[in-house]
């Protein structure tokens, strides 16, 4: 839990961790389904660099899932006017591990999946 709280690695630039007001408002997820939360967002809106790790709380799982997709459809219908960035975020990846869902869009999207589902 503490690698989550440090956020000592990056995917490009992106920003710090979102508050909690920011997670509730862009993905629809709250202090009830996830107990600590890694979310780094691109500096430039027009990109879909960003990472996303959840400790989500039992139960709550499929309901989180649900919202990344939800939030992931939404950005998908603000990006028509870059095709490249369109397409590298319909291909985001998904991942559950444990109490743990990872996700992940970007460049180097399968890298950083595949590092962070070999860690115990």
């Amino acid at each position: 839990d503490a690698f989550i709280a440090e956020g000592s690695w990056q995917m490009g630039i992106l920003q710090d961790n979102v508050s909690n007001e920011t997670l509730w408002e862009e993905y629809g997820i709250s202090d009830a389904m996830v107990s600590e939360f890694l979310v780094r967002q691109p500096l430039v809106e027009a990109t879909c660099d960003e990472i996303m790790i959840f400790h989500v709380r039992d139960g709550q799982m499929e309901l989180v899932e649900e919202q990344i997709q939800l939030r992931q459809n939404r950005k998908l219908q603000s990006l028509d006017r870059l095709p490249y960035q369109k397409t590298m975020l319909a291909h985001m990846q998904i991942v559950k591990k444990g109490n743990y869902l990872i996700a992940a869009c970007g460049t180097d999207s399968t890298n950083v999946i595949q590092y962070i589902s070999s860690l115990r």
